[in-house]
């Protein structure tokens, strides 16, 4: 299953050498708890979209606008989630030699179990020592 970020169709250009250049940077991104990209697109002919996994829902949306189907985070969900930030960022740092720039719960991303944590919008990151935004 695939889910689309799409941007809005009125910033076309900027959005779409933004969309280009987030895409490129996260392809490169191979690690259990970053997520896929699988590419770019255009939905309905005129919004450009990146192409990414699938996953249930945000940890904010997990924290603050439960569903019927969640349960509470128990200690064993906190420390998954604790643990798939760190191994996810200590990728990033340690073998990318990137930082994130926008980490936040809207982007950790969680499956229905809370078995799977995976970090997303790597729009703002940056390789080590760049001033500028590896997307802009």
């Amino acid at each position: 299953m695939f889910a689309a970020k799409v941007f809005r169709p009125d910033a076309y250009q900027s959005a779409m050498q933004l969309l280009t250049a987030e895409v490129e940077l996260a392809e490169r991104l191979d690690h259990p708890n970053l997520v896929k990209t699988f590419g770019k697109m255009l939905v309905a002919g005129r919004w450009p979209a990146i192409v990414m996994e699938f996953m249930v829902c945000s940890l904010h949306e997990y924290l603050h606008k439960p569903k019927p189907w969640m349960h509470p985070i128990n200690y064993a969900a906190q420390h998954r989630i604790a643990c798939g930030v760190a191994c996810g960022l200590a990728h990033m740092h340690d073998v990318l030699q990137m930082t994130h720039r926008d980490l936040k719960p809207l982007n950790v991303l969680l499956d229905q179990q809370v078995e799977l944590v995976k970090i997303s919008d790597f729009g703002l990151a940056t390789r080590f020592g760049m001033e500028t935004s590896a997307v802009g």
